[in-house]
């Protein structure tokens, strides 16, 4: 009786060893594909932190540009209102928002302006719809 004892004892624990087996398995493969998701989350952090970017750049190009339309309107009105007072319309203050808003989009500092932001940001999407 004893011998049939351990024989059923010795039997639960090789079945207890490969379900622990098993489990374990089960366990380091979640792990990884935990990792994978995390990397995949980082990812589309960073891409929708680049995209966020690129929307406030250009939301500030686009006040930029309704200000410079701004100013040309009030330009004309006032040229329009009082003709030849003062002689011709001063753009001199005009030139200089123009020059530094081309600067800014053409700039080749350590951002590269506008443009190669948005060239960069097109190549970026470009590379994700390939991926998709």
């Amino acid at each position: 009786m004893a011998i049939s004892a351990n024989a059923v004892l010795g039997a639960r624990l090789k079945q207890a060893s490969r379900i622990k087996s098993r489990l374990q398995e089960d366990l380091v493969a979640m792990k990884r594909e935990r990792e994978k998701v995390a990397l995949r989350m980082d990812e589309v952090r960073r891409t929708h932190m680049n995209a966020m970017e690129a929307n406030r750049d250009l939301d500030a190009l686009n006040a930029d540009y309704h200000d410079i339309d701004l100013a040309i309107d009030r330009g004309r009105a006032f040229s329009r209102d009082e003709p030849g007072k003062d002689g011709p319309l001063d753009l001199a203050g005009l030139e200089i928002l123009l020059k530094g808003l081309s600067g800014e989009v053409c700039a080749e500092g350590t951002n590269g302006g506008m443009l190669n932001r948005i060239k960069s940001f097109n190549s970026l999407l470009e590379k994700v719809a390939a991926r998709i």
